[in-house]
């Protein structure tokens, strides 16, 4: 057993955004159901400035990068980062590839897929709690 405590990572030195919520999303082929997802962030999460999307879409999906192109995704309230690239084998390929574009630097990190509804009012301060 082991009575130390444990240490706590000093923010401030570390460059990790303290409350900032990343939520890593993979999308293909499928814009409305995407547009659904951030259509329940918009209407749920509480702290927009401090929830980021990053949203991977790959260079082939020609379906979602039109939406892209022309504008018919609504916008989420939030910051959003769109991430065009190649195909990749799986899902935990994708969400590596975003945590490495998003700089690594936010306290929470989330999966997602286009799939996704969040649907708890706030619920992103139950996950800052």
């Amino acid at each position: 057993m082991n009575d130390a405590k444990p240490t706590n990572l000093d923010q401030a030195r570390s460059g990790i955004r303290a409350g900032e919520i990343s939520i890593l999303c993979a999308t293909r082929g499928r814009p409305e159901m995407l547009a659904e997802s951030f259509a329940s962030l918009k209407a749920t999460t509480t702290q927009k400035d401090k929830t980021v999307l990053w949203i991977y879409v790959d260079e082939d999906d020609q379906i979602t990068r039109q939406a892209i192109d022309a504008g018919t995704i609504p916008d989420p309230g939030l910051p959003i980062h769109w991430h065009i690239g190649p195909r990749t084998a799986g899902l935990g390929e994708i969400h590596e590839v975003l945590w490495n574009a998003s700089g690594r630097a936010s306290e929470v990190y989330m999966i997602s897929t286009d799939k996704s509804q969040f649907a708890t009012p706030e619920w992103d301060n139950v996950v800052r709690a």
